[in-house]
């Protein structure tokens, strides 16, 4: 899979249905009967100005996606500051170090929009995932809590 280069670019409208198929993938490792993705809707979140989804592929199939949310914090004087939110891998590009070329590049990214910070959260079961961040050079830091207002 390593033969050819990695590609990673912003994501727009047009990738939608490629970046519908992840997320459905994705999802149904979490729930039984996942919902199909709107790719109408996912095509509107794709061109929010306040987000930033990053789609990594080699030789033209879509392999991960990394999604930012850009926010300011008052606290900090209104600096901007990125949460990551969405980091999807295929399942058969996993162990090819997409998800670290991907985090590499929205911390280039996030830097460059002038963001003091990246944050994410990660469910305590997902051990190999934890270890990539630490390679990515993540901290663990502080407690994570929700409140779940749907189902």
């Amino acid at each position: 899979m390593a033969s050819s280069p990695l590609t990673i670019r912003r994501a727009g409208r047009r990738d939608a249905g490629r970046l519908a198929r992840l997320v459905a993938e994705l999802a149904a490792t979490r729930t039984k009967d996942p919902p199909p993705p709107d790719k109408a809707r996912l095509a509107q979140e794709l061109g929010r100005s306040d987000r930033l989804v990053l789609v990594a592929s080699r030789r033209g199939q879509t392999l991960g996606l990394a999604g930012l949310h850009i926010l300011r914090s008052l606290a900090h004087n209104g600096r901007p500051w990125a949460l990551l939110e969405d980091l999807i891998v295929a399942e058969n590009a996993r162990g090819h170090s997409v998800a670290l070329a991907l985090l590499t590049e929205t911390e280039r990214r996030a830097r460059r929009l002038g963001c003091y910070k990246i944050s994410l959260a990660s469910r305590s079961s997902r051990r190999a995932a934890h270890v990539l961040y630490r390679k990515a050079g993540y901290e663990r830091f502080g407690h994570g809590f929700r409140l779940m207002l749907e189902g």
